[in-house]
């Protein structure tokens, strides 16, 4: 399932006609102070087209958006303007949310009174933050501009049946291997110990 779920999601994002690692190369050559007005006012990013054109908003169209809207939009721009920086708290908060909430259930499952373990979400809030934002977000770049590179490799079922063949075998691997290794320093790291293993 998870290999048919991947596979429709490479298809859709091949939908647009400008590649991510197109883009990025291109923002790379024009200079930094103006790289990003010029990505937003001039013309649309590929990020934004992936997400059906979310960023291209006019002054006078944001007076109609709902607060949540203008709020997620905001969020969409600062994954093409800072994305190591968002995707990394954004990991931050879905990782100790997610602690939290497992915490919660287990003390209304086994039926004892709840003690916040802040030791344990730290952990995996920081375990979050390296992989589940920075190791994916070089990682998904990795398969875009060498694995799947539209200049080079030809064809949409191609390019995505290359990308899930690496990503099951090598990334997957990798990732949740990492996940382990990092659980063990960072948990030794919190909880005071000198040597992790």
């Amino acid at each position: 399932i998870q290999l048919i779920v991947a596979y429709v999601a490479l298809l859709l994002s091949f939908n647009n006609s400008q590649s991510f690692a197109t883009n990025s190369i291109s923002k790379s050559r024009s200079s930094s102070g103006r790289r990003y007005f010029d990505a937003f006012k001039n013309k649309e990013s590929s990020l934004s087209k992936l997400r059906g054109g979310a960023l291209n908003i006019d002054n006078a169209d944001r007076s109609n958006q709902t607060a949540f809207k203008r709020l997620w939009n905001g969020y969409l721009n600062q994954l093409d303007v800072r994305p190591l920086i968002t995707k990394g708290w954004t990991s931050a908060i879905v990782g100790s949310t997610g602690d939290l909430i497992a915490q919660i259930l287990t003390a209304r499952s086994s039926k004892l009174p709840f003690v916040w373990d802040a030791q344990r979400t730290l952990i995996y809030l920081m375990v979050n933050v390296s992989i589940g934002s920075t190791a994916v977000h070089f990682w998904f770049e990795f398969l875009d501009k060498v694995v799947a590179n539209p200049n080079k490799v030809k064809g949409k079922f191609n390019r995505a049946f290359r990308q899930i063949l690496v990503d099951q075998t090598f990334g997957s691997t990798l990732i949740n291997a990492g996940f382990y290794v990092l659980h063990t320093i960072f948990g030794a790291l919190v909880m005071g110990k000198i040597f992790p293993f």
